[in-house]
């Protein structure tokens, strides 16, 4: 069994191709998350800046001439109402930008918990991945061992028998010769023949 299958699988593949983009939206969420909670705090601030500011002085009417008192109370109205319609405006960019900020606060809480499930997941892959290969090896390991045991009990046999078919096919050899002679030296030959057997023995 080739144990390198356990690694490397489709789903680790895919998460390792999928995370680095998810990280990169979910970074990329935060820092406009940040950007927008900056906007937001500015417009509080200018808010309460505005409020701070706002200078109504007050004024005793009595004694005054109804044209004068008239006049007063015009100039009082006038700086109440811009200043009225002022915090209505920064009121109304408060609530533009208030709400853009939990819009995108609550996304990129979504996107990053995306991201930290889909990381948690590729770590788990690889960790089930290194274990089975890790059997793997040594079940493999284990088989090799047992192998290699049974083979070389057999090595002996199979030198016997290497041996025996030489000596055959040289007295084979011996019986096809036509002068007696020539089988008596042929015969001399198997004798005292060596067989080499070398390759047989395992590596």
């Amino acid at each position: 069994e080739d144990c390198r299958l356990y690694l490397s699988t489709d789903l680790t593949v895919n998460l390792q191709a999928e995370v680095p983009g998810l990280k990169s939206d979910a970074d990329a969420c935060k820092a406009n998350v940040s950007t927008l909670l900056g906007i937001r705090d500015s417009a509080i601030a200018k808010q309460m800046a505005h409020i701070d500011g706002v200078d109504i002085p007050y004024v005793y009417f009595t004694g005054l001439s109804a044209e004068v008192a008239s006049q007063k109370l015009h100039d009082i109205i006038g700086k109440a109402t811009s200043a009225d319609q002022t915090l209505q405006d920064l009121s109304d960019d408060l609530a533009v930008a208030n709400a853009s900020y939990h819009s995108a606060d609550a996304a990129c809480t979504t996107t990053v918990g995306h991201w930290q499930e889909k990381s948690c997941m590729l770590v788990t892959a690889i960790d089930a991945e290194i274990e089975a290969y890790a059997l793997c090896r040594k079940e493999e390991g284990g088989l090799f061992e047992e192998v290699w045991l049974n083979e070389s009990a057999k090595v002996g046999i199979r030198k016997n028998d290497y041996a025996a078919y030489k000596k055959i096919q040289c007295y084979i050899n011996v019986l096809n010769a036509t002068d007696l002679a020539k089988q008596d030296t042929l015969l001399g030959t198997c004798s005292d023949q060596a067989i080499s057997m070398d390759d047989l023995d395992l590596i």
